[in-house]
């Protein structure tokens, strides 16, 4: 039986937990080497952004309206990465593995690979760190799952994926826990996605805003070189 959560209900279907920490210590595995990431690609990590965010990042490449923002979260991200590698032990097979389909033009990198067995599947680990723990890990985003959904049309072996969520928080004394859940694979979503973005970036122009009208502000849209243009327009 799927375990809870730590300090909550058990999350909705299919995204339940797996004792992953416990398991960590029982299996050995051999590593295999990583690749490198082509350019003319829209990264995996995009497939759930608004897509005029998205125009805009393919666009004007150059323009990165949160470089401070981005160096903290990366230098925090890796080394976030590094202490949950030490604890997924001898079930680790790879970290940081690139893939490229190169028809969909679509690329990512997922941060773990492992194997719950040592003749078992491969099994690709997204890991995200973030300050809405228990939202998250009861309902993930959609835009994770996409990612996560991407590495494993890669891992045709895969049954499923994993996606951590580790928690940055002190709220409840909760920060440093980490929980894995389990998503199940959803190729056709990854790929209609896919395609569609990838219409809309040769486009010359820029599509509406997916979350137009909507009571909070797009923060895909507000992050994007979009407003670095209308700063300059505005100075």
């Amino acid at each position: 039986m799927p375990s809870k959560p730590e300090g909550g209900s058990r999350p909705p279907q299919p995204f339940h937990l797996i004792p992953l920490k416990r398991i960590a210590d029982r299996r050995r595995s051999l590593p295999f080497a990583r690749g490198n990431r082509p350019r003319d690609h829209i990264y995996a990590s995009q497939l759930g952004d608004c897509a005029r965010a998205v125009w805009f990042n393919w666009h004007y490449p150059e323009l990165r309206p949160d470089d401070n923002f981005s160096e903290t979260r990366g230098a925090l991200g890796h080394a976030v990465e590094g202490l949950v590698a030490k604890q997924l032990g001898a079930l680790l097979v790879a970290e940081e593995v690139s893939f490229y389909a190169e028809e969909a033009h679509v690329s990512g990198r997922v941060d773990f690979v492992i194997r719950l067995k040592p003749k078992g599947p491969m099994i690709p680990v997204e890991l995200k760190t973030t300050y809405a723990y228990d939202k998250f890990i009861n309902s993930p985003l959609p835009s994770h799952l996409l990612q996560l959904r991407y590495y494993l049309t890669q891992i045709p072996e895969a049954p499923y994926g994993i996606l951590i969520y580790y928690c940055l928080s002190n709220w409840g004394d909760k920060a440093g826990q980490w929980a894995a859940l389990v998503i199940p694979r959803d190729d056709k979503s990854v790929w209609s996605r896919a395609e569609a973005l990838w219409r809309i970036v040769l486009r010359k122009d820029s599509p509406a805003c997916e979350h137009e009208g909507e009571k909070e502000p797009c923060w895909g849209c507000s992050k994007s070189p979009e407003a670095v243009l209308k700063g300059r327009a505005r100075a």
